[in-house]
């Protein structure tokens, strides 16, 4: 027996009965039975999807050559090619999704052994031409159940009935169109769900006479322009031609810009059993969602669903924190064999009852509950997640404590990130996507009032949330210093009629002259989210040279960044005199900061140089004035500190990880000693502090 070892009765019984686990159990046994070592591979991911431990996943680990040797070769290099999207995900031995770029990606899709039972397939083919020359070389049906069609280039023309004759199984089918063309032909299409990415009134029109029987689902995002904005109301340009199907679609999803047409059509009495309307504009339609270009997210998840009991013990641990309003967004998220709970906390109160406080809480009083708390922050770039429970465990760990491990990566690999926490605790690999089908599962929660008043309708309950929406100002920006009101700025027009107060005007070129978008004050609201850039007096930034605004820049009088630069003026009556270049901040600084008078130097500089000098120990002597200290959250003394980027508490330099202490040194992100990586795996156990006296 080989590697590829199959048997066609036993996959064509798959294929019919695909979501039935006793049917893979019979499969697994009979290709280890018959010395396939994909057998046993199946029985261990089959046995991980009932109960997900850490020795598991392990052992999965330990099977990773094998399934290396599984993989077609063209896969292999799809991450590298910049499409993790279409990257293999294997489940129960075999891959179940997949995506081709190329040529040679598609020919393994349709022959490799590994795509025998393949049911999600991603189609970047690029233009029209390739697809057709793709679908041609199709001799036999193909199982796929779920097909997402890519096409970027313009093509006259476009008829896909070749495709549905090769997927008699399509259940559901996403088109997306960079440049749709004016021609579709979408006959032969019958299935429960259709997904239109950049929307057209030909696309629409070519779906409502294609007489799809079996469509329940529909769901249409408009398109986007350079800018990657939609058009004000463009929702109302589609709605003519979706009224067809108004009446016998179960759910119609919309996502754009609201008009009048739309309006009236949502909220008519002839309309389809359940609408949704996404948009990123305030709101307060009954059938609308906001969901904003960058959201600040939070929530959690676990792994059953939340009972009345949990509710209560919610409430209650609310009313500890002193929370005053507490609105719970509840949603049963089914994934796979797994029915999860998603749990999004919004509200007000003297504390944020964050998400992950919530799952910690629940998880003590239910020790077998596996929960992953999750924040993604777009204003500090960062995305937090905590998982607790038994798939985090070890063998030997206490029964009286709770694991934890915790990881933070950037904003921008959120989507790998929840993947692989998720894959480790409902036991297989969810998927690229499954992060956005998250958010989207939020868009039909069920709102429930555990404190205070229900939500009105179009009310922003403020999110409970680990970080704040807002980013922190800098310390050393000066907040006295703002620009006057009647500052001509005529002197920028030469950057083609660009305000030099946004950051990104530098970029800004011939033909770009005169576009709003390019323009910002501080005294309107800019549409596309970019904050105004406040450049002082001394003319413009870094990054365009003088010599080519033709700007003589002046110069900025005591402008210190050190409290004990700014001496008092030799002579106030003379405002003649040079400024005296600040040493401290010439020499540590960048930019050249002045001041009118002598310079007080720190202790360190005066002594001659290559001479060592001792510095504060931290233990002063009663009184004395330490600047910029507080007490440190670990050991109470009164010395400098930072805030440790894993527990963000306020900690001093003795208090920093050993392996942090260059990175305190530096001003960078660092560990405290109690959250300093004890191994060098990708998830941190974190130990809760203990006071001396216990």
């Amino acid at each position: 027996m080989t590697l590829f070892t199959r048997e066609p009765r036993i996959e064509a019984s798959l294929l019919e009965r695909r979501d039935d686990v006793r049917e893979w159990a019979v499969y697994a046994d009979w290709l280890e039975a018959n010395g396939s070592p994909r057998g046993a591979l199946a029985s261990l991911m089959l046995r991980r999807e009932v109960t997900s431990t850490l020795s598991m996943t392990e052992a999965l680990k330990a099977h990773a050559e094998l399934i290396s040797e599984l993989t077609p070769e063209p896969f292999k290099t799809l991450v590298t090619r910049g499409a993790p999207r279409l990257a293999p995900v294997f489940r129960r031995g075999f891959i179940v999704s997949a995506g081709a770029l190329d040529d040679a990606d598609f020919s393994a899709l349709i022959e490799h052994p590994s795509c025998a039972l393949l049911d999600e397939v991603i189609l970047q083919a690029g233009d029209f031409e390739t697809l057709t020359r793709w679908l041609a070389s199709v001799k036999a049906p193909l199982p796929w159940r779920r097909v997402e069609l890519n096409l970027t280039a313009q093509d006259d023309e476009i008829v896909l009935g070749r495709l549905f004759e090769r997927t008699p199984r399509l259940r559901h089918l996403t088109l997306a169109l960079d440049d749709p063309p004016e021609t579709i032909d979408l006959e032969g299409l019958d299935c429960e769900s259709v997904t239109f990415g950049g929307a057209t009134r030909g696309m629409l029109r070519a779906l409502m006479g294609c007489g799809a029987k079996k469509l329940e689902r529909l769901e249409v995002r408009t398109r986007r322009n350079q800018y990657a904005q939609r058009e004000e109301n463009d929702l109302d340009e589609l709605i003519e031609a979706l009224v067809p199907a108004w009446k016998k679609l179960d759910e119609l999803v919309l996502e754009g810009n609201i008009g009048d047409l739309t309006r009236r059509a949502c909220t008519g009495a002839v309309r389809p059993a359940r609408v949704l309307v996404r948009t990123t504009l305030p709101t307060a339609e009954p059938f609308a969602v906001r969901r904003p270009e960058e959201p600040e997210t939070s929530f959690a998840l676990f792994n059953r669903e939340l009972t009345a009991d949990d509710e209560k013990a919610i409430t209650q641990y609310a009313k500890l924190a002193g929370v005053t309003r507490l609105i719970a967004y509840l949603r049963r998220f089914t994934l796979g064999p797994r029915t999860l709970t998603l749990l999004r906390l919004h509200g007000t109160g003297e504390a944020p009852l964050v998400a992950r406080v919530v799952a910690q809480h629940l998880v003590k009083s239910d020790r077998a509950l596996d929960a992953i708390a999750l924040t993604v922050s777009s204003s500090n770039d960062i995305t937090s997640a905590w998982s607790f429970g038994p798939h985090v465990a070890k063998a030997d760990t206490p029964k009286k404590s709770i694991p934890v491990a915790r990881r933070e990566e950037g904003r921008f690999t959120r989507h790998q990130m929840v993947r692989e926490l998720l894959d480790a605790m409902v036991g297989f690999d969810p998927g690229y996507d499954v992060f956005d089908a998250l958010e989207d599962a939020f868009d039909s929660a069920t709102v429930r009032a555990l404190l205070g008043d229900a939500p009105a309708a179009g009310e922003e309950v403020p999110l409970f949330t680990d970080f704040s929406a807002e980013p922190e100002p800098d310390p050393d920006e000066d907040e006295d210093e703002e620009l006057d009101e009647d500052d001509d700025y005529d002197e920028y027009e030469d950057l083609g009629g660009a305000d030099r107060r946004d950051a990104l005007a530098h970029t800004v070129g011939e033909e770009d002259r005169g576009d709003p978008r390019w323009r910002f004050y501080e005294d309107e609201d800019n549409e596309w989210g970019a904050a105004p850039e406040t450049i002082p007096d001394s003319g413009p930034p870094a990054n365009a040279p003088s010599e080519q605004l033709k700007i003589e820049v002046p110069v900025v009088i005591g402008a210190s960044l050190k409290p004990t630069a700014n001496a008092l003026d030799d002579d106030p009556e003379d405002d003649l005199d040079a400024p005296t270049l600040d040493a401290w901040s010439a020499t540590h600084n960048e930019e050249e900061v002045w001041s009118e008078g002598p310079v007080d130097l720190p202790d360190h500089h005066r002594v001659p140089i290559g001479e060592t000098f001792e510095e504060t120990d931290g233990e002063l002597p009663l009184g004395t004035y330490v600047p910029d200290a507080v007490p440190c959250a670990h050991c109470s003394q009164l010395r400098e500190t930072m805030r440790c980027s894993v527990c963000r508490d306020e900690v001093c330099r003795e208090c920093a990880g050993v392996k942090s202490l260059a990175a305190w040194d530096d001003g960078r992100d660092f560990n405290c000693a109690q959250c300093t990586p004890r191994t060098s795996g990708r998830f941190v156990a974190v130990r809760p502090r203990r006071t001396r006296s216990g």
